[in-house]
């Protein structure tokens, strides 16, 4: 049995990967070729496609959002963006989403996972992630620094204008001292 899921002309035969004695795999960017006598099988490998597929939809989506929100400023979007990302790379993206024990997927999903590039999109999205954080927490700082400045302002104004009265009350209380 034959499925091909293809879009592209690119694949050859030679490319083919023996995944068992009787099946194998190819796959590139725009589709995959499996030769398999077995339903079963081929339903996993569909799977793994579509795990594939979701994997890359979802990187690249947070990859546009995480842009829109910093070239916008939006720093509330930003934060948000940040907890969903790790979210996500934290409780659904995993390098090997299939049971390493069963040789074939693990050979299947390799092929998908490569020729995806998923690993270089999930850490592109990382880095990214990385660069925003990096970029939220000088701002911060900078924040910081100029609030902590007025603060001493503040207390630098008060401390001369209570100077000021105890001067000017000092003044006072000396004359009505003279005066009487």
């Amino acid at each position: 049995m034959f499925h091909r899921f293809l879009s592209s002309f690119t694949l050859q035969a030679e490319q083919y990967i023996e995944t068992t004695n009787n099946r194998c795999i190819v796959a590139d960017r725009d589709g995959i070729g499996y030769v398999s006598n077995s339903e079963e099988q081929f339903q996993r490998t569909v799977l793994c496609l579509a795990l594939g597929v979701a994997y890359r939809a979802v990187i690249r989506d947070f990859m546009h959002k995480v842009t829109g929100a910093t070239n916008g400023g939006n720093i509330t979007e930003l934060l948000k963006l940040y907890r969903q990302i790790l979210t996500f790379n934290a409780g659904n993206y995993f390098r090997y989403p299939v049971d390493l024990n069963n040789h074939e997927l693990r050979i299947v999903w390799d092929t998908i996972h490569q020729n995806w590039c998923l690993q270089e999109l999930n850490q592109e999205l990382t880095n990214q992630l990385t660069a925003v954080a990096e970029l939220l927490r000088a701002e911060q700082e900078t924040r910081d620094a100029e609030l902590k400045e007025q603060q001493a302002q503040r207390v630098a104004d008060k401390a001369e204008h209570d100077a000021k009265r105890e001067t000017l009350f000092n003044r006072r209380a000396t004359l009505v001292g003279v005066l009487l």
